[in-house]
């Protein structure tokens, strides 16, 4: 059982029942912030110190339907003995109790890209990587911590390559209007001799797809191989920054588009 000992105590906050809204879930914000060791497992838990004078309890404080997570989301202490909620009395849920941690605001980060640091010391919500090159984009950040060090890198997120030119190629499909309102067109180019041309504007069978600057698809639409332009409806998207992506047998190819 020793495994399942939360170890050392670093906070707590005393409530009452004028804390809490009885048989609906609460939320509790912390009196203080709490510094948390990236490196190590984040414990959250309760105990009641005077369970009668909760009205229609028998003892615990918020469960929900299950399934189970064995061993993580239903652990207590009975008896001075650390056990899980299933092996107490074959009760298969967990206990409702969760915690979202918030960066200081003054705190850091510092953002790698494809696995280089691309930023240091960056201060705010929302980074915007400007011409991002490379068939897939991969992020993860660390936090610059007010005491110095740094934290563990984060999860990496990956989304597809949303750069406008690589390797200073000249794009091979035109965009336009741009900024648009609300229909994008599209003529594709060829190569020749290393310049533009539009002696080919027929467009490959293949995809367009448009990008928001997360990289979260949001259309995506079928080319038209008959038509040398081809017709977007955009007016369902709000005005911003997009990408617009460009897949046929050639490969694929981003521009980058605003959206009045």
């Amino acid at each position: 059982m020793g495994n399942r000992n939360p170890g050392t105590l670093i906070f707590s906050q005393e409530l009452d029942n004028d804390d809490l809204v009885f048989f609906q879930e609460n939320t509790i914000t912390l009196t203080t912030p709490v510094p948390i060791d990236a490196s190590q497992e984040m414990w959250l838990g309760y105990y009641c110190t005077d369970i009668d004078t909760i009205p229609g309890t028998k003892g615990i404080a918020g469960i929900d339907n299950g399934p189970r997570n064995e061993g993580f989301g239903n652990i207590m202490i009975y008896d001075n003995q650390w056990m899980t909620n299933y092996e107490y009395n074959q009760a298969a849920y967990n206990f409702v109790i969760k915690g979202i941690v918030q960066t200081i605001d003054s705190a850091t980060v510092n953002i790698f890209f494809n696995g280089n640091e691309l930023v240091t010391n960056f201060l705010g919500i929302t980074y915007f990587h400007d011409n991002p090159t490379g068939e897939e984009h991969c992020y993860k950040l660390e936090v610059n911590c007010l005491e110095g060090g740094i934290s563990l890198l984060s999860n990496e997120v990956c989304i597809p390559g949303v750069g406008v030119t690589e390797n200073g190629e000249t794009a091979r499909f035109m965009v336009y209007p741009n900024p648009a309102g609300n229909e994008l067109r599209i003529t594709n180019l060829s190569h020749v001799s290393g310049k533009l041309s539009e002696a080919n504007y027929e467009l490959c069978d293949g995809v367009i797809e448009i990008y928001d600057v997360y990289g979260r698809r949001l259309l995506s639409n079928h080319l038209i191989t008959s038509s040398s332009n081809h017709l977007i409806n955009i007016s369902s998207l709000s005005s911003g920054v997009y990408f617009i992506r460009l897949i046929d047998e050639q490969g694929s190819a981003v521009q980058r588009f605003i959206k009045e």
